[in-house]
């Protein structure tokens, strides 16, 4: 199942989750501008998975977003459906949410994920330079293997798997 939950009051970007598998990510996408190595273009995208990582934990609340969580629902006055991909009779709005936190998140040994999508943010390339060679590390890369430290502890603490996918970069 595929939502997208995108703008206002988003549990992530994208809500991905299979109900037999009990997989569940949440998914931020960020648009960095093409830099190399962006610790603010960064910034916003961790920010917003680490206030979400509460949504995979057992006493989370309902997400306010579920309410557009229904097949006719469009993104952003779009013709894009917030409910983009989702098997026939399941439920919708804060029902779908209950059925998400019972099915998965409640039941043993889900698999839980928090991923990041970038583009224009990192280049793995160029961070991976920057941390074996001290001559090539500046502020930000500090900045940035910071902030995804962080991400990554608070995730482990809290039994979430982080993922970060950084797409190559192009001008538009």
């Amino acid at each position: 199942m595929l939502i997208c939950d995108d703008l206002g009051t988003e549990s992530a970007d994208f809500v991905a989750a299979s109900f037999s598998k009990r997989q569940l990510a949440l998914i931020h996408a960020k648009e960095g501008g093409g830099k190399k190595i962006s610790a603010s273009a960064f910034h916003d995208v961790v920010a917003q998975a680490m206030k979400n990582l509460v949504y995979l934990t057992r006493s989370s609340e309902v997400p306010a977003g579920v309410g557009t969580w229904w097949r006719a629902a469009k993104w952003n006055k779009t013709s894009v459906p917030r409910l983009y991909r989702a098997p026939n009779g399941i439920p919708v709005k804060v029902a779908l949410w209950k059925k998400i936190k019972s099915d998965i998140i409640g039941s043993s040994n889900p698999e839980l994920y928090v991923v990041l999508v970038t583009t224009g943010c990192c280049d793995i390339n160029a961070l991976t330079e920057a941390v074996a060679d001290p001559k090539k590390r500046t502020a930000e890369v500090g900045q940035l293997v910071h902030l995804l430290d962080g991400l990554s502890g608070y995730a482990r603490q809290i039994g979430v798997r982080l993922a970060i996918y950084d797409l190559p970069y192009k001008q538009p």
